[in-house]
Parts: structure tokens; sequence; C-alpha cells
């Protein structure tokens, strides 16, 4: 196969705006379709390869597997090792945890599946995850494992079907991939249809396809190649501009980018503009070091995010960018180069040196996992750093059970006569615990009405918004399916909602502008995907105040007139990583933060609108039944004057940046009790 400088070239244009896109630059919102490029690039290299030593008998798997370890392992592995210290000292426990986890998942080639169990790749939590780009990698290197095989067993029958069951497959994985990331409204689907194989395997067999057509047919009208090269480089740019974390992905929108770069691989083989303007020496260069590049800029840019409390500048990014491009050269001429070099690394010591290289990784993350404990990290006291972690460990207040469409649990004193049902999201959730014991002193009988369904979709808390804009017909019944379920258990005495209830309502004009919370007197905020709710009775008008406080009084109208129901006012979002701010400071000064608030100003701003509407709801003489708890006062000023706490007197309110601790918890069951029975 002939060098081709120009595909070189194409690996610079899509590794740039992956790191640009990682690091935050907003203007490279579509970055991450670089990823898709390379996909696409992938195909065609390897079918090309394969295609030649086919038609000239010179192809064992043993050497394709060879090259594919030559080429990828030596640096993976360079850099997983120069990350662990720097895992070890700056991640918390539960964190540490998650680091060996998937530095075992590398070694083995499947941490996509790892990341697609734990997190979204657009999550808040993503960007501090220091080997989350390795996905990408363990998606190819499966496409490596399986496409060979599949290939030659194909083409030693009739070459017809080749293309044919190729495209056919290929087809099937577009399929499933847009069925998956438009038609579910399930995370863990959409999710799957992101980092899985079965997903992405066409975007690599567009590549495949590509090599198949031009080992017979080439372009050679230069005004055709000129239309063509061009088409495709301005359909990347539109993806890599104007895609953001909204753009659903994989689906038809990724047609944009790797057709491009088909475009780009049919039509620059012969003379043409962009053929000169990618195989420019400078870009040729950036091109060669790319996946090297590409291998360091995650683990730099999260370590560093992991030294600050809040989102890199931008010269903190670049910086960080430069030194990755830096990096990534030295590693590409010191230890990809060296490897790729037969003469110095024999077949052997590359799979003897792989395999030791694995079975290393794999100890040392089974010892941070096991040792993690005894991670500097281990605040004393503080048991948890997330909500998530510990339902990991002490698993949910008590096991969700199913009946016709509604999941629900009892706690508490679960003999008890006297029962309160309490419905909400993960701030019910966090509160839950503390619930529990407390239900079980004062002889309390707890339910939890946790998920509500619809026609086999999930209801919002809220009931009546949801983000799920592909099944709002379905949703319909949320309301009705609702009352059915507090209507299913005897005798209740009383009632409690709490939600993230300003993030649930979001957008609503004028109101509710941020799906997050910023917070600036602590500068800390949130960075993940925005989901837009939609009222699911009148979803064109779902940014309008009327329809949304409407769909607020609806949820409320709900519930029973003659029992109580404790309407928790929504919970101080802090924006800050309560742990780590404890952390640092017990690092520099060897003690935990006594005290740490913020202005209580920036609650009611953002909570505006929905403690107004509640206030109004509340205040008609016939919603006598709704009880008010009103966080603000709970939270704000009662502790520090003109402030929300968030640490207080050195106990953690947060075991979060918005869910509740125990202690947190307390404060507001104490109020609920103020009012019960």
């Amino acid at each position: 196969m002939n060098y081709r400088a120009e595909i070189d070239g194409l690996r610079a244009l899509a590794v740039i705006p992956v790191i640009l896109f990682h690091a935050g630059f907003s203007m490279f919102s579509g970055g991450y379709v670089g990823v898709d490029i390379f996909f696409v690039i992938s195909g065609y290299l390897i079918t090309s390869l394969i295609l030649i030593e086919l038609e000239s008998n010179s192809f064992k798997l043993i050497d394709f597997y060879e090259r594919r370890a030559r080429r990828l392992l030596p640096a993976l592995f360079f850099v997983v090792l120069i990350s662990l210290p720097f895992g070890w000292f700056l991640l918390k426990p539960s964190e540490l945890i998650d680091f060996g986890e998937s530095i075992i998942s590398i070694s083995i080639f499947s941490s996509n599946i790892l990341f697609w169990l734990e997190t979204g790749y657009f999550d808040n939590s993503s960007e501090l995850k220091p080997l989350l780009h390795t996905w990408s990698l363990a998606v190819e290197e499966q496409f490596y494992i399986f496409f060979p095989i599949v290939f030659l067993i194909l083409y030693s029958l009739k070459k017809v079907w080749l293309t044919t069951t190729l495209f056919i497959i290929f087809i099937l994985s577009f399929i499933i991939s847009n069925i998956a990331t438009l038609g579910s409204s399930h995370p863990k689907v959409i999710s799957g249809a992101f980092f899985l194989l079965p997903f992405r395997a066409w975007e690599l067999g567009l590549g495949v396809i590509t090599a198949l057509y031009l080992s017979k047919l080439t372009l050679k009208n230069r005004y055709l190649n000129e239309i063509l090269s061009f088409s495709g480089f301005l359909m990347i740019l539109y993806s890599i501009f104007f895609y953001d974390k909204n753009t659903p992905f994989p689906s038809f929108y990724t047609l944009m980018p790797t057709l491009g770069t088909v475009l780009i691989i049919i039509s620059t083989g012969q003379k043409s503009i962009l053929k000169n303007i990618l195989s420019f020496s400078p870009i040729v260069g950036l091109g060669l070091i790319s996946y090297s590049i590409y291998l360091w800029h995650q683990p730099i840019l999260a370590f560093s995010r992991q030294l600050s409390n809040v989102e890199l500048s931008s010269t903190e990014s670049i910086t960080a960018l430069l030194i990755s491009i830096f990096v990534g050269f030295l590693s590409w001429k010191f230890i990809e180069q060296p490897f790729r070099n037969k003469k110095k690394f024999s077949r052997k010591k590359v799979f003897k040196y792989s395999f030791t290289a694995m079975i290393l990784c794999i100890s040392v993350g089974i010892a941070m996992i096991s040792f993690k404990n005894y991670s500097p990290n281990q605040l004393p006291n503080i048991s948890y750093s997330s909500l998530g972690e510990r339902i990991d460990a002490e698993g949910t207040v008590c096991k969700l059970e199913r009946s016709n469409n509604h999941e629900f649990c009892f706690f508490g004193n679960t003999s008890s006569d006297y029962s309160v049902l309490i419905h909400g999201d993960s701030h019910a959730d966090a509160i839950s615990y503390e619930l529990d014991r407390t239900f079980k002193k004062k002889k309390i009988k707890g339910i939890f009405l946790r998920n509500i369904f619809s026609n086999g979709y999930q209801c919002s808390s809220t009931i009546f918004t949801t983000t799920n804009r592909l099944h709002l017909k379905e949703l319909l019944d949320c309301p009705k399916e609702f009352k059915i379920a507090i209507e299913s258990f005897e005798n209740i005495n009383a009632f409690i909602v709490l939600s993230r209830w300003t993030m649930k309502y979001y957008p609503v004009k004028n109101h509710i502008n941020s799906y997050l919370f910023s917070n600036i007197s602590l500068t800390c905020e949130e960075d993940f995907i925005e989901r837009e709710n939609y009222d699911i009775t009148n979803p064109s008008k779902s940014n309008d105040p009327d329809i949304k406080r409407s769909s607020i009084y609806k949820y409320l109208d709900l519930f029973p007139k003659d029992k109580k129901t404790f309407l928790v006012y929504p919970i101080p979002e802090t924006a800050c990583d309560v742990y780590k701010l404890n952390l640092r400071n017990f690092k520099t000064t060897n003690s935990l933060i006594k005290n740490l608030y913020f202005n209580k100003d920036e609650y009611y701003d953002r909570n505006k609108f929905v403690i107004d509407s509640f206030d109004n709801f509340t205040g008609i003489k016939e919603n006598m039944n709704i009880v008010p708890i009103d966080s603000g006062k709970i939270f704000c000023d009662s502790l520090v004057e003109l402030n929300c706490s968030i640490i207080n007197n050195y106990d953690p309110l947060y075991i979060d940046d918005d869910h509740l601790s125990d202690k947190g918890a307390s404060l507001v069951i104490e109020e609920i009790f103020e009012h019960l029975r």
C-alpha cells in the first residue's frame, strides 16, 4: 500500500478538535466527532492492508495481530504506568476504585464496556476520569480481533459475498444505533449505543467499504475530486462547530463527519488542493503523533482538573494541551517508533512485553481496589464522597419491588399501622437513610414510591414533565398511573415529596435559564449534558411559565386532600464537590473545614420560580393539605446569617454537590416532624 501523507493530515484534523473539545473550548462543541473520523480511517487502512496481503497470498493473522500490538499497546501501557502515581495521590477513594477498574478493563480491551456500565460520555464526572478516552481504543481493538477473521472467511468464499455481507452487517449496525439513540429513553441503552462496538461497527464499516471501492476504482476527474474533497472537508467542519453534547450520537447525524471523511479519502488519492493542504508537513507531523497526543491529553486534563476547584481557565487548558502535544511527541519518538522497529523488538519480545504489561496492570488495578481504604485521600470520619458511592456500598434503603406500573419498597418500622409515603428522585434517596432510622425510632412504616411507569416508559418524579421527548404520548398516562400507585397502599397517613425541582422544570422562559447551578461565591460549577423538560400535555409550550406552573399545580393536586403532604422546597444546590474541598483543606492545614457557606441570594435567584409556585399553591385554602417544608429557611440564614450552609461546625450537610448527608437530612426531617401527627 502506497503511503498517503494526506491520511496522516486527516488524523491531525481528527485529533485537534477532540482535544480542544475535551479541554472545554465551546467553539469546538462537536469536537468529539474526531473519534468518528478515526474510526473511518482505521477501517479504511486496515482493510486496505488486508486486501493487499490477501491478493499477494501473504496475509497471516499472527502478522496482523503483531502489527496491531506494536502500534497500540506500548504507548497505551506506558501512559497507564505514568498515570498510576497521579491517580493514587489525586483521586478520592471512590475514584480510585473506578481508576483501578479502568486499568483492568484497558488490559483486557474492554474499557468501553466498563465506561458504559459506569457513566455517560458527557456526564459531569466523565471529564475527571483520566482514562475515559480509552473507550474508543477498546472499540477498535475489539474490531481488530474479530474483523480479520470474518473478512478472511468471506474472502475465501465467493468474493461477491464479501462486499454484500459486510454491507448488510454495517447497515444493521447503523439501524440499531439509530434505534438505540433516537428510539430509546433508557440511559443504559443510549449510553450503550455510544460505547459499544455493535453500534459503532458501521462507522469502521464505512472505512471498510471505502477500501473495497478504492481497490477496484479510482477517481481521476480533477474537478470532481476538488468538489468531493472540499464537500467532505466542509461536512467535517460543520459537525465540529455546530454539533454539541445534545446531538444524538451515534445516529444519522454521525453521517456528516463520517461520510465527510469517506469523501476526503476517496477524492484525495489524486492531485487536489485539499490533498496538498493535508500533506503540508507540519499537519502531517501532527497526524503522525496523533495517537500519542490522544493518549496523553485526557490524563493531563483530568489530573489538572483534579487539582482545581473549578473548570480550567483557557490559559490552563491551552497549557495542558501544549504539554499533551509535547509529551505525545516524546512518546511517539521513544515508545511508538522503537517498538514498531522489528530489528529492535522481535515478535516474541512484543508479545512477551505486552502480556507482561497486561498482567502487571491487572494486578495493579486489583491492588488499587483492594487497598482503597489506605488511600492518602481517605478523610477521617467521612465515609462517602457521593450518593452514588454510598448506594454502591450500602445499597438503597430498601429493595425495590414492582407491582403493575410502579416500583416501591418498605422501610422503617414495617410492622407499624402508621405509614408515611415518600416520593421523589435521588434527593429522596439521599434523605431515606436518616428517615429510615427516624421511622424505626418513631415506630412509623415508610413506603418509598420510587418509580412510576406509563406504557413501558419511566415517568419523571414530577409526573407531568419529562426529558423523554420521543415518547410523550406514551407518558400521558403518568398521572393516572401515579394515582393508581398511591391508592394501592392502604391507610397512608401522610406523604413526603422532594425532588431536584428546578432542574426538573428547566427551561422556563425568563425564569429558569440554566439546567445546572453555578456557585459564584465559591467558584464551583457543574458541567454535563443539559436535558430539556417537556410538559407531557403541552410539549410545544414547555418553555411557557404558565404551562410549567400548571404542571407543578397538577402534580400537587394528585395527593389526597384529607392527608398531609409535606412538600420539601428545593434543597440548595452547591455545585461543589464537598469531599474534595474538605480534602484540599485537610492536606494544607491537617484539618477539616469548620464552616462553609455561600450567599443565599444565589439560592433564591436560582429557585425563585419553583418557590413562588409552591408558595402560591400552598397559600390557597383548598390546598391546606400541603405542608411547606422551607429548605431555604432550614439551610440559609438559620445557621449562618445571609448564607446557605454546606458544612456546619465540621459536619458536612451534603454528601456531594446537591445530595444531603445524614446530618443535612436530619434538619429536614426535624422540620417535618414538627408538623407530623
